[in-house]
């Protein structure tokens, strides 16, 4: 399980969204020749980094959060057969903001 690993400094552990196969005049295209996603939810985070001052800065993300990231910084890993994806938090373009349990968007906040 994800939760086993720890991560180093300001690493964030992504699940990418999967695109749904779809079909165009007939023809089935799948989701691994499609235009990747670069939205998805955070599985782990690092513990944080040090500061050049001495402080220490905990991550601004979190578990659960829906990200928007900068897919060319991704590093590609598999972790009990789950495709995932790390990043550096500074790689986070953003992120959803939910009304409630539904999911609803309200907006996409800049970091």
């Amino acid at each position: 399980m994800i939760t086993d690993w720890k991560f180093f400094g300001d690493s964030v552990v992504v699940k990418p969204d999967v695109t749904a196969e779809t079909k165009v005049g007939g023809i089935i295209i799948r989701a691994e020749s499609q235009k990747k996603e670069n939205t998805g939810t955070v599985m782990a985070i690092g513990p944080g980094t040090w500061e050049p001052d001495g402080s220490f800065r905990e991550l601004g993300t979190k578990v659960g959060d829906r990200i928007m990231y900068n897919k060319f910084s991704a590093v590609e890993i598999t972790v009990d057969g789950d495709s995932l994806i790390m990043i550096e938090e500074n790689d986070i373009l953003g992120y959803l903001e939910t009304e409630d349990e539904l999911g609803l968007q309200l907006k996409v906040s800049l970091m």
